[in-house]
C-alpha cells in the first residue's frame, strides 16, 4: 500500500523540504460524510519541484515500494489529477483543488510497474472527476470498488455491473468491518443489502457468507477479503487520534 503522503516531521522532508509545499495540507472539501471537510495534515509534493527534478522522487517512491510487491495499492489515486490543499491552520471548507499533470504521472506509474512487473490499483472513492476513471482503464490501472458505495437510490449495483479491470471488496480499512456495519445499520440498510444478497447469491442466511458470494459474482480481476472480516471484528482499522483519545 502507498500511502498518500509523509509527516511533516519525517525523513522525507527533512531530506529534500525544497519538494514539498508545507505551508498547507492535502485534505478534502466538505461532503455528506464531513461538513466542514478534511484535514489530514500531509505535505503535498510540489508539482513544480517535482516537474524540475523530472519527477525522479516520485519514480523513486514507486520503485521502492514495487520492488518485492506483486500488487500495489495507491492510497487516494485521485491525487494523480487533483488534489485538495487547505492552508495551515484552517479547516476543509477553505482549502482549493490544484491541479496535477495526469498523464504525465499515469504515464510513470505505468512505467515503473512494468518495470518491476507489479500490478497497480488505484483507491479511486470520493469525488471522481468526469473521464478519470477511463483514463485509469485506458492505463491498466485497476479500480477499487468497495460494496457499500456501489448502490443509489434504486439500491445495490448487480454484480455484472462492476468493471473487470478493478479490485473488489466488502469494506477498507477505513470503514466498519461487516460485522460492526450490521450491529449499526438502520433496518432500511440491512433490508436493501439482504435484497441484494436474495437476488444474487445462493442466499444461506448468512451474512458474511453471502456477502463475500456476492461481490465473488462481479467480473472484477481481483477480490479481496479482510482479516478483520473472517475474525468478527466490529472496529475500523483506521480510525484517527492517539491513545489519547482511543
Amino acid at each position: 500500500d502507498l500511502a498518500l503522503g509523509c509527516a511533516y516531521e519525517g525523513g522525507e522532508v527533512w531530506a529534500r523540504p525544497h519538494l514539498y509545499a508545507t505551508s498547507v495540507s492535502l485534505g478534502a472539501p466538505p461532503d455528506p460524510f464531513s461538513a466542514a471537510g478534511q484535514v489530514w495534515s500531509l505535505p503535498p509534493f510540489n508539482p513544480l519541484a517535482l516537474a524540475e527534478a523530472s519527477y525522479k522522487p516520485l519514480r523513486e517512491i514507486l520503485a521502492a515500494n514495487m520492488r518485492h510487491a506483486g500488487v500495489l495499492r495507491i492510497d487516494h489515486v485521485l491525487g494523480l489529477t487533483r488534489q485538495f490543499w487547505v492552508p495551515n491552520g484552517a479547516s476543509g471548507a477553505d482549502g482549493a483543488y490544484v491541479t496535477m499533470p495526469l498523464n504525465r504521472l499515469l504515464s510513470i506509474v505505468a512505467e515503473e510497474s512494468v518495470r518491476a512487473g507489479c500490478s497497480v490499483i488505484g483507491e479511486d472513492l470520493g469525488t471522481v472527476p468526469d473521464g478519470f476513471r477511463d483514463k485509469m482503464w485506458a492505463s491498466n490501472l485497476a479500480s477499487y470498488r468497495v460494496l457499500w458505495f456501489e448502490q443509489d437510490q434504486g439500491g445495490y449495483y448487480a454484480p455484472d455491473s462492476y468493471p473487470p479491470k478493478a479490485a473488489v471488496c466488502l469494506s477498507s480499512h477505513d470503514l466498519l468491518p461487516l460485522k460492526g456495519w450490521d450491529a449499526q445499520a438502520s433496518d432500511q440498510d440491512r433490508e436493501r443489502l439482504w435484497s441484494a444478497l436474495k437476488a444474487h447469491t445462493a442466499h444461506t442466511g448468512n451474512l458474511l457468507a453471502d456477502a463475500h458470494e456476492f461481490i465473488a459474482q462481479t467480473p472484477c480481476s481481483i477480490m479481496l477479503v479482510q482479516a478483520d472480516d473472517l475474525s468478527g471484528e466490529t472496529e475500523p482499522l483506521n480510525v484517527p487520534g492517539t491513545d489519547k483519545e482511543r
